[in-house]
C-alpha cells in the first residue's frame, strides 16, 4: 500500500455565489476546497479539490479518481484538469502507473509571510519560482513559492538549497514546506503564463 497519494482535480472559474457551493461540494466528498491565484498567468485562478487516499493498485487509484471526477460532473463542476502526487520516496512504487513521463515533475512548495513582495518576486524569478495564495484564506500576507523540476530530484534539492540560502539573506522565513512528485498531470497548459 502507498500511504498519501494526493489528488488535486481542478474546475473552471467560480463566481463569487458559486463558492459556498463549491465548498459544501468539497466537504460532502471528503475534500479540501483550495481556489488557487497565480501571480500571472492565463488561468489565473484555479478553483480545485486536494484530497489524500490510500490504495494498493493503479486500479484502485483509477476507480477512486473516477468516482471523484464523477461527482464533479454530478454536481455541476467541470473537470478541467486532474493531476496525482506523491511524496519523492514513493516514487519507485509508482513510476509504471503512467506510462507518458511528459507528464511528470517534481514540485516544491513554500509558505511565506509577504512583508515587501517587490523583493519576493525578484528572488523567485532569479531562481525560476513564482508566487500563488489561496484565496479562500483570509491571510492576505501568506504566500506560497512553487518550484517546478523535470530533471531529476537532486537536480530540484539544488535548486530549493540555493533558493533557501537567497530568502535567508534577507530574512525571509519559509513557515512551511514540501517536495512532491507529481505522477499525473492532464493539463499543464493551466499554467502557462506562470510556471512552464
Amino acid at each position: 500500500m502507498i500511504s498519501d497519494i494526493e489528488i488535486h482535480i481542478t474546475t473552471s472559474d467560480l463566481r463569487k455565489e458559486q463558492i459556498s457551493g463549491f465548498e459544501a461540494f468539497c466537504e460532502s466528498i471528503d475534500a479540501k476546497p483550495i481556489i488557487i491565484e497565480l501571480s500571472e498567468g492565463t488561468y489565473y485562478r484555479q478553483p480545485m479539490i486536494s484530497k489524500v487516499i490510500k490504495c494498493r493498485t493503479k486500479l484502485d487509484l483509477e476507480k477512486e479518481i473516477a468516482s471523484l471526477e464523477s461527482s464533479f460532473l454530478e454536481s455541476g463542476f467541470p473537470v478541467i484538469r486532474t493531476k496525482i502526487e506523491v511524496a519523492p520516496w514513493h516514487k519507485k512504487n509508482v513510476e509504471n502507473y503512467f506510462k507518458d513521463k511528459s507528464k511528470t515533475y517534481y514540485e516544491w512548495h513554500g509558505k511565506v509571510h509577504i512583508n515587501n513582495e517587490i523583493l519576493i518576486k525578484a528572488i523567485c524569478e532569479k531562481h525560476k519560482a513564482k508566487l500563488s495564495r489561496n484565496s479562500l484564506k483570509s491571510d492576505l500576507t501568506s504566500k506560497f513559492i512553487t518550484m517546478r523540476e523535470k530533471e531529476e530530484e537532486q537536480m530540484i534539492v539544488l535548486r530549493i538549497q540555493e533558493l533557501k540560502q537567497a530568502l535567508a539573506f534577507e530574512k525571509i522565513v519559509i513557515v512551511k514546506e514540501e517536495l512532491e512528485y507529481c505522477i499525473y498531470d492532464s493539463n499543464k497548459k493551466l499554467d502557462i503564463g506562470w510556471i512552464n
